[in-house]
């Protein structure tokens, strides 16, 4: 949330390293492509967001930035649904970090 983006994005990319199961490794892939989003990295995020979308579709990052092929949409190629504002894509990575943390 404070611009260290790059910092953030190492930090994650070791975060999965340590993913206690599937749900977990889907939240930080999504925050990862959200990541490299802020960063202007587009291409790279959707490499992380379709991670994210293979263990888990209705991850709320996914959903929110993250517009795939399917047959009845008709798309050609996954692409990046929009781009964030200011600290709207922390915001829900912070409550899921929130729910993460709860419930364990």
């Amino acid at each position: 949330m404070c611009g260290y983006y790059s910092k953030a994005y190492d930090r994650f990319v070791l975060a999965l390293r340590y993913s206690p199961d599937r749900g977990w490794q889907a939240r930080v892939n999504a925050t990862i492509g959200l990541t490299l989003l802020y960063m202007g990295r587009d291409n790279d995020a959707v490499v992380y967001f379709e991670r994210a979308r293979v263990i888990d579709p209705r991850n709320e990052i996914i959903v929110a930035y993250y517009d795939w092929d399917t047959p009845e949409k008709g798309l050609k190629k996954p692409k990046i649904k929009k781009k964030p504002k200011d600290k709207e894509g922390f915001e829900i990575s912070l409550r899921w970090l929130d729910y993460g943390i709860a419930s364990a």
